[in-house]
């Protein structure tokens, strides 16, 4: 007769092989780290073999636990299906999302396909800010750049912010070419209103002492700098993660390698003083969070 390990032991290893922690795979399974490190070691004892190697800052995975997470995956997404179809089809619901526009148009548009594909019953809408404004009205879930300090929220970090040049890669060429960070003198300098210090700041940090006399810009939104610096007209000072966006067609470019440290990031913000719905925890839940 075949022997299988308990389904929460692979529930287990698998939740913690995906986050490779002990208590990130807790909070998903909400219990504790003790309990998930427990259950692990027992999957070990009945297997006869060790799955992780226990690092001093985090897990890694052996030959063995590398070769049975894909059997496991695949056994618990099957068997997740066959419960679904059981059950039936699953209750449409709505998830409206709050998102600066910037960030919604360089980094959730291209990934959130893979939530809808996951939950076609979940009907998202995506509703876009240009301030930095929560509107706790209106949205399940918000996207804020901060620290990370927001009372009342479940937090989760989704990137980490530094502040970068960003220009079309005609400014590159040619005998005027941006080559060091002195050289922005003379250019158009592209603004983003509400970082309108970032200039100074950036320039202070790689001792250009005059930015120069060149026409300045304003944007109020991050989308409108990069396509204006795209054009070829000026430079602008974005977010990385935004500039990152382009990185493939190269319809804009870093000129320098210097960048401003902000330290603040992306956050995806859940309210914890209201219920959330079953709509809202899903995507908290797959949304990728920064390693």
């Amino acid at each position: 007769m075949f022997r299988l390990p308990p389904l929460n032991f692979l529930r287990a290893f698998e939740a913690a092989a995906r986050h490779l922690s002990f208590t990130k795979a807790a909070e998903e399974l909400n219990c504790t780290q003790a309990s998930v490190s427990q259950q692990i070691r027992a999957l070990e004892q009945f297997i006869g073999r060790p799955l992780f190697q226990r690092l001093p800052r985090g897990l890694s995975l052996t030959e063995a636990g590398y070769a049975y997470l894909p059997a496991v995956q695949a056994s618990i997404q099957h068997l997740f299906a066959a419960t679904n179809g059981l059950m039936g089809p699953p209750r449409t619901q709505n998830l409206v999302i709050s998102v600066p526009m910037a960030f919604a148009a360089y980094w959730l548009a291209p990934r959130i396909k893979q939530f809808c594909a996951l939950h076609s019953h979940i009907n998202v809408t995506v509703h876009c800010t240009i301030w930095n404004l929560p509107d706790l009205e209106t949205a399940d879930l918000f996207v804020r750049l901060g620290n990370g300090d927001w009372r009342e929220m479940q937090a989760k970090q989704l990137t980490r912010e530094q502040a970068v040049v960003a220009c079309s890669p005609d400014l590159l060429r040619g005998p005027n070419a941006l080559r060091k960070p002195a050289d922005i003198r003379g250019y158009p300098l592209i603004h983003v209103l509400g970082r309108h210090d970032n200039w100074s700041r950036w320039a202070a940090a790689q001792n250009v002492a005059d930015l120069g006399s060149g026409h300045a810009i304003w944007a109020d939104n991050s989308v409108t700098a990069l396509q204006i610096a795209g054009s070829g007209y000026g430079l602008a000072l974005t977010l990385r993660t935004f500039v990152n966006f382009f990185a493939e067609s190269k319809t804009v470019v870093c000129p320098f390698k210097e960048a401003l440290d902000l330290e603040q990031g992306y956050f995806i913000l859940r309210p914890t003083n209201r219920h959330s719905s079953s709509a809202a925890k899903a995507f908290m839940d797959w949304i990728p969070e920064l390693e």
